[in-house]
C-alpha cells in the first residue's frame, strides 16, 4: 500500500512538473512517423497483455513537424494509453492514423478506440486541470490537459469526439517543418 501510494504521488509530481512546462526546448524538425513508432513499442506489451488490437495507418513520406520530440512523444503516449485503457473490460481495437493534410500545412495524427465512449456531457470538460473520468487512483486528470498544451506550444490542436457504445477519437494536428524554421534555427 505505501510502495502504491509513493508511486501515484511519484506520478502526480511528475505530471505537475510537465503540466508547468510542457515543450520548452528548442524546437527541432520531428519525425511523426518514427515517435509513433517507437511510442507504440513501448506500448505493444500492454495491449497484447490486455488483449487490445492495434491497427497503424502512417502515411509514406509524413512531413517533418517542428517541436520537442520527447513532448510529443509523451503526448502521444497519453493518447494511446488512453485509449487502450477504455478497452480493458471490454477489448477491441486501437487505431492509429497519420497523414498530411491536403495542402500539406499540416500532420493530422487520430488516436481511436471502439470502446465505450465518452458521455457527452464530460466531452468539454476532458481537458480541465485534474478532471478525470477514472476511478480514483487511476489518475491524476491531468494527462489531456498536459496534451492539449504540448499540442498549443507545437502551434497545433487537440480535439475530441466521441459517440457512447462507438468509442472516442482524438485529432492532433501540428503545422509542418517549413524551410523557414529550419533556415530561422541556423
Amino acid at each position: 500500500i505505501v510502495v502504491e501510494g509513493l508511486e501515484r504521488t511519484s506520478r502526480l509530481v511528475s505530471d505537475l512538473r510537465d503540466f508547468g512546462t510542457p515543450g520548452d526546448r528548442e524546437p527541432v524538425p520531428v519525425d511523426l512517423a518514427a515517435a509513433l513508432d517507437s511510442t507504440l513499442a513501448m506500448l505493444r506489451p500492454l495491449l497484447a497483455r490486455s488483449g487490445v488490437g492495434l491497427e497503424r495507418t502512417i502515411a509514406p513520406g509524413l512531413p517533418a513537424v517542428s517541436g520537442d520530440s520527447s513532448a510529443l512523444k509523451q503526448l502521444l503516449l497519453n493518447l494511446l494509453k488512453n485509449a487502450a485503457e477504455a478497452l480493458e473490460e471490454s477489448g477491441g481495437t486501437v487505431r492509429v492514423a497519420a497523414e498530411p493534410s491536403r495542402d500539406g500545412s499540416e500532420v493530422t495524427v487520430t488516436v481511436a478506440d471502439d470502446g465505450p465512449g465518452i458521455d457527452p456531457a464530460l466531452l468539454g470538460r476532458l481537458f480541465e486541470p485534474f478532471f478525470t473520468t477514472k476511478p480514483a487512483g487511476k489518475g491524476t486528470g491531468l494527462g489531456l490537459s498536459i496534451c492539449r498544451r504540448i499540442a498549443e506550444a507545437h502551434r497545433g490542436t487537440l480535439e475530441v469526439a466521441s459517440t457512447p457504445g462507438q468509442g472516442a477519437s482524438f485529432t492532433l494536428r501540428l503545422p509542418v517543418e517549413t524551410q523557414d524554421a529550419t533556415a530561422a534555427r541556423t
